[in-house]
């Protein structure tokens, strides 16, 4: 009796699993109707379901603002590698002989190095507030809620060129299979970032108050470099 009531929960387990993918490829079709170049050639290889918990990374908010804070912070270190060149440009001018030439030439390199150390600081504090937000949306999600549907879909399809190509999509799906949260490609070089970075942020910044402090202090460096600039 006991293995007759084992198989039929398996078996149970196993239609509703099943049921869950027919689900998930009628509402993916749907999709791949309206986006793919050549829907004709669209073939299904393989789509897995999983229960999608209200965490971070499955999270459409908090992953468009880690692309954000991607983007500001790339840009930061832009800055800060131009201000790292024109510091040596700094040192250049200052070693050789005082003339009116190597001294005009030397004004020139500081001010650049003084607003790209300001422009540099601002794109910090960019990136800073939108930390902000992502541990404060965070902060909401418990990770514990059931809020939908994880779904990767690998399928084969031709390119512009008309070429088999394999690929491979994440589908955030809500709980009734009925509406698409999200869907990004699983080669999208941004998501990938994107995802690291707030891997990132929420293992280095432990609270708001923390982040406060750093653009308090960010907005001070740039107060300085202002008053400096305003002396050139």
């Amino acid at each position: 009796m006991k293995r007759i009531v084992v198989l039929i929960f398996i078996y149970l387990s196993l239609c509703s699993c099943q049921s869950n993918i027919d689900k998930a490829n009628k509402i993916i079709d749907s999709y791949m109707f309206k986006h793919l170049h050549d829907y004709k050639s669209y073939e299904v290889v393989e789509t897995t379901v999983d229960t999608l918990f209200n965490s971070p990374f499955a999270n459409p908010e908090c992953i468009n603002l880690a692309a954000i804070a991607n983007k500001h912070l790339n840009s930061s270190i832009d800055y800060e590698r131009n201000a790292d060149s024109d510091k040596e440009s700094l040192n250049i001018w200052s070693s050789g002989g005082w003339t009116s030439y190597s001294r005009s030439e030397y004004w020139k390199a500081y001010k650049k190095w003084l607003t790209n150390i300001k422009n540099g600081t601002m794109e910090q504090i960019e990136y800073l507030e939108t930390v902000k937000m992502i541990l404060k949306k965070s902060a909401t999600l418990n990770g514990t809620q059931q809020v939908g549907w994880l779904v990767n879909h690998t399928f084969r399809s031709n390119t512009l060129g008309g070429n088999s190509s394999l690929g491979t999509y994440t589908f955030f799906i809500d709980n009734e299979f009925k509406n698409i949260i999200d869907s990004f490609d699983n080669d999208d070089e941004e998501i990938k970032n994107a995802l690291s970075t707030l891997t990132d942020i929420l293992s280095s910044y432990s609270s708001v108050e923390l982040v406060d402090s750093l653009i308090t202090s960010n907005r001070g460096l740039i107060t300085t470099t202002e008053e400096y600039l305003g002396k050139i």
